[in-house]
C-alpha cells in the first residue's frame, strides 16, 4: 500500500523553520519509527507557488503541515490552499503560536480559513504524531468523510462538517529529552540551508512570567525545561560548520541559567574556529543579572555581534501594572546598564508602543530615559497575539482595546487613535534623529547646556512639521523613510537640513550662539554623504571632541548636566579628524537599508567622537549581507 505523503509548508524568508522541522523530526522517531511505515515525509519545504506546482504535478493527496507565526500565517494559508486545491482530498493541519487557543477566536479562525481541517493548540510534537497515527489507522478518505475519531486526540480543534469540535486540553510535556534536533538528524536539504541568512535554535522552553502582551508558544507562567546541553552544543557546531551568519536563540530568558554562560562560550569558540556565526540574537533574562554582561562580553570578544538586549517594553508604573509586568524590577535594569557600561559593553532595549495604560507622555518618558543613558533601542507596535492574556475577551473589555486588520492595538482606555498616531510620529522622528544619528550632537548639546530635554525638542519639531511643513521640508521629506532617504542625501542637502533645524531652534528656543553653530558644523561633518571628500579635518574654535569626552565618565546625560561640567566655550581650539573606514560614503552607502534587527546604529563617520565601548558595528553588520 502506497505511503501517504506529508508536505511541509513554510514561506522562504531566509530563516530555518525550526518549529515545523522539530515536529517532523519527532514524528519520524515516534514509537521507534512506526509513522514512517505509513507516511512519506516529503523532503524540503513548499515555500512558494513553484514548489506547489511541482508537488501537484508529481505528488498525491496527503497531509499538509503548517506552523503559523504572525509573519507566516497569511502566506501559509495561501500556499496550503493552493496545494489542497491541486491535490483534492488532502488534510490541512495548522499549528504554531498564531493559531488561537481561545474558543471563540479559534472558531473565527476556522471561519476565516475554510480550507483548514485541523488546528493544533500549544506544543506540536506529540499531538501531531498522535494525529498522524490516527490518520494512518483510519485513512484520509475516512477523515474527510467522518473525522469524529479525532476526538481521541487532546489539544486539537477540527472541522466536522458544519461543526467545529474542540478536544480536551493536553498537559505540558515535562521533559524535552525525547525531542530530537532536526539539524543533527539530517532533516534539512542542503539547497535550503544554503539560502538561510539565519538559523533558529532552542536551548530551553518556557517562561516564568505572565506579561499580558506576550505569548511564548503558550508557555508563559510555566516551568522552564532545558534541552540536553550536548545536543545544544552540537547544534551550535552545525550552524558554524554550515557558515550561517545569524543565530536566533529562541529562549524567552537567555542568561537565566548558569549554563548559558557556557553556551555563549561554545558559540564564541565556534566563531573563532569557523568565522560563524557573525551575529547572535537573544531575548535576555528579564530580572537580569551581571551574568548577561559575561555572556555579551564572551560573544563580543570573539567578534560575534551580540548587544545586551533587555526587553524592558516600558518603565511606566501604571502601564506595567496593566500588562501584569510589575513583578519584574525596573531597578534591576538600572543596575544592568551600569554593569554593561562599566565593562565597556554595548547595551540596548526593546520598547513597545501602544500598551494598555500608556499615553504619549509615558512613551516620551520611556524614550527620554534611554536617551539619557545612551542605551540603544528598538520600538515595536503592540500587536494582539491570539494566545496572549491580552487577547482574552475579559482583558480586552476591561482595557477597551481596539485592533486593526493586522491585529495591532490602535486604541485602549489610556490612549486614543490620535494619541497613538502621535506616538508613531515621535517614534519615527526618534529613529531618524537619534538612532540614525542625524541630530545626535545638536540634541545632546541642547540638553546639556540649555536644559532642553531631547524628547521635548523632538516633540516640538514634530508639531512644527505638522503645522508648517515648508519650514522643515528637508526633514519631512527624509525622516518618514530615513533608511531609504538618508543614504542618498548629498552634502548640500544635509547643509539645508541643518540650516532648517537651526532656524527652528532659534525661533522656538532662542538658541543661536556660536557654540551651537560649532555643534551643527560637527554634526554635518560626520554624517555620511556620497559626495563627501574624505579623509577630512574640521577646525573648531572650541574643541567639541574634548567637550564630548566628558560624557564617558558619567552614568547618564542628566547626571552630567547636574554636575555642571565645563561648557563648550571654555575649551580651546581643536581639530576633528574624520575618515570612513567602513566606506559608508561608498560601497556601503546603503548600510541603513541593510540593517537586520539592529538596535544600535552607528551610522556615522569615524572620528574621536565615536564611543570606544561600542564594537565597530558597521563592519560586522555588512558582513551579514555581503
Amino acid at each position: 500500500m502506497a505511503k501517504i505523503p506529508v508536505y511541509s509548508v513554510y514561506p522562504d524568508n531566509g530563516h530555518s523553520p525550526l518549529g515545523l522541522a522539530a515536529i517532523i523530526a519527532f514524528a519520524k522517531r515516534y514509537k521507534d519509527g512506526v509513522l514512517e511505515q505509513a507516511f512519506d515525509f516529503v523532503p524540503g519545504y513548499v515555500d512558494g507557488p513553484r514548489a506547489v506546482l511541482e508537488k501537484v504535478l508529481t505528488g498525491r493527496p496527503g497531509v499538509i503541515l503548517c506552523s503559523d507565526y504572525v509573519w507566516t500565517t497569511v502566506r501559509n494559508f495561501q500556499l496550503s490552499g493552493l496545494l489542497k486545491s491541486g491535490l483534492p482530498g488532502s488534510i490541512v493541519i495548522h499549528g504554531g503560536p498564531d493559531v488561537p487557543k481561545y474558543e471563540d477566536s479559534c472558531r473565527a479562525f476556522f471561519a476565516r480559513y475554510p480550507i483548514l481541517d485541523i488546528a493544533v493548540r500549544g506544543e506540536g510534537e506529540i499531538v501531531t504524531a498522535e494525529l498522524l497515527e490516527q490518520l494512518a489507522a483510519q485513512g484520509l478518505e475516512s477523515a474527510a468523510r467522518d473525522p469524529s475519531f479525532l476526538s481521541a486526540v487532546p489539544g486539537i480543534t477540527f472541522r466536522n462538517g458544519a461543526d467545529i469540535v474542540r478536544t480536551g486540553e493536553r498537559p505540558q510535556v515535562r521533559t524535552l529529552d525525547a525531542f530530537p534536533s532536526p539539524y543533527l538528524t539530517g532533516h534539512f536539504v542542503p539547497q535550503e540551508v544554503a539560502r538561510w541568512k539565519a538559523v533558529v535554535l532552542e536551548t530551553n522552553r518556557g517562561c516564568p512570567y505572565g506579561c499580558a502582551f506576550c505569548d511564548w508558544g503558550s508557555l508563559t507562567l510555566s516551568k522552564i525545561r532545558k534541552f540536553d546541553l550536548d545536543q545544544v552544543e552540537a547544534e551550535i557546531a552545525w550552524v558554524a560548520e554550515h557558515k550561517i551568519p545569524i543565530m536566533w536563540i529562541a529562549d524567552a530568558n537567555f542568561g537565566i541559567f548558569e549554563r548559558d554562560v557556557r553556551i555563549a562560550q561554545v558559540i564564541a569558540d565556534a566563531a573563532r574556529t569557523h568565522g560563524y556565526p557573525k551575529q547572535v540574537i537573544l531575548s535576555y533574562a528579564k530580572n537580569a543579572t551581571a551574568r548577561l554582561a559575561t555572556i555579551v562580553s564572551t560573544l563580543c570578544s570573539a567578534g560575534v555581534m551580540a548587544h545586551g538586549i533587555v526587553s524592558i517594553q516600558t518603565r511606566d508604573e501604571d502601564t506595567l501594572t496593566a500588562i501584569n509586568r510589575s513583578n519584574i524590577s525596573t531597578q534591576r535594569y538600572e543596575e544592568l546598564i551600569e554593569v554593561f557600561r562599566s565593562n565597556r559593553l554595548p547595551m540596548s532595549t526593546d520598547l513597545m508602543m501602544g500598551l494598555p495604560g500608556s499615553t504619549p507622555e509615558t512613551f516620551k518618558g520611556d524614550l527620554q530615559f534611554f536617551y539619557d543613558r545612551r542605551v540603544g533601542l528598538k520600538v515595536y507596535p503592540t500587536r494582539l497575539l491570539p494566545n496572549s492574556p491580552m487577547a482574552h475577551p475579559d482583558y480586552m473589555a476591561k482595557h477597551k482595546i481596539k485592533i486593526d486588520a493586522e491585529n495591532r492595538v490602535v486604541e485602549s482606555a489610556s490612549f486614543s487613535q490620535a494619541d497613538l498616531a502621535r506616538m508613531r510620529r515621535i517614534s519615527k522622528l526618534y529613529a531618524g534623529m537619534v538612532q540614525a544619528r542625524a541630530l545626535k550632537y545638536p540634541l545632546l548639546y541642547l540638553q546639556l547646556e540649555h536644559g532642553l530635554r531631547s524628547l521635548d525638542v523632538l516633540d516640538a519639531l514634530q508639531e512644527r512639521m505638522e503645522s508648517d511643513p515648508a519650514s522643515v521640508s528637508q526633514i519631512v521629506d527624509s525622516v518618514e523613510e530615513y533608511r531609504e532617504n538618508f543614504a542618498a542625501m548629498t552634502v548640500a542637502e544635509w547643509t539645508v537640513f541643518y540650516a532648517q533645524f537651526a532656524a527652528f531652534v532659534a525661533g522656538r528656543y532662542g538658541v543661536d550662539d556660536a557654540a551651537f553653530r560649532i555643534v551643527l558644523q560637527v554634526q554635518a561633518a560626520v554624517v555620511p554623504a556620497p559626495d563627501r571628500p574624505l579623509p577630512a579635518e574640521l577646525a573648531m574654535a572650541h574643541d567639541f571632541a574634548a567637550w564630548h569626552a566628558q560624557l564617558g565618565r558619567v552614568r547618564n546625560i542628566e547626571d552630567a548636566r547636574a554636575a555642571a561640567p565645563p561648557r563648550l566655550t571654555q575649551f580651546g581650539p581643536g581639530v576633528l579628524h574624520i575618515s570612513d573606514p567602513n566606506d559608508l560614503c561608498g560601497a556601503n552607502a546603503h548600510f541603513l537599508q541593510d540593517l537586520y534587527d539592529i538596535h544600535i546604529i552607528e551610522w556615522e563617520l569615524s572620528s574621536a567622537l565615536m564611543p570606544d565601548y561600542l564594537l565597530p558595528v558597521t563592519t560586522q553588520q555588512h558582513a551579514l549581507v555581503d
